[in-house]
C-alpha cells in the first residue's frame, strides 16, 4: 500500500470513529442537516466536519472519491453539497442523526 493510502485509510478510520460519537453524543439532536454554525454546536458535530475535510478532500483541493467509497462502505454516503462550474464547494456526509456538512 503506497503512503497516500495508509494515510487516506488512517484519516478515514478516524473520521468513522469521529461519526460513531456524534451518533452516541446526547447533546446532537437529530435534525435534516448537522451545521457547524453558532455557538451552541456539539463539539462531536465540528469533530466530524473537520475531519470530514481532511479525510475526504485531496490536496489539491478536488474530492477524493476512494475516501468517500470507504467512507459509504461503512455505513456514511457521501455526495456533493453546494457546487459551481469548477467542481464542489462542499460535501455532504450522510448519518442517522442527519447530513454533516464538511469542506
Amino acid at each position: 500500500m503506497e503512503q497516500w493510502e495508509l494515510r487516506a485509510t488512517e484519516d478515514v478510520a478516524a473520521l468513522i470513529v469521529a461519526i460513531q460519537r456524534m451518533l452516541a453524543d446526547e447533546a446532537v439532536a437529530s435534525s435534516e442537516e448537522l451545521l457547524n454554525t453558532g455557538a451552541d454546536v456539539p463539539a462531536s458535530v465540528c469533530e466530524v466536519e473537520n475531519l470530514g475535510s481532511i479525510a475526504l478532500i485531496r490536496t489539491d483541493g478536488r474530492p477524493d472519491f476512494g475516501a468517500h467509497k470507504m467512507l459509504a462502505e461503512a455505513g456514511y454516503p457521501v455526495r456533493c453539497g453546494e457546487r459551481d462550474s469548477f467542481g464542489w464547494l462542499t460535501g455532504v456526509i450522510k448519518t442517522p442523526k442527519g447530513d454533516v456538512v464538511f469542506g
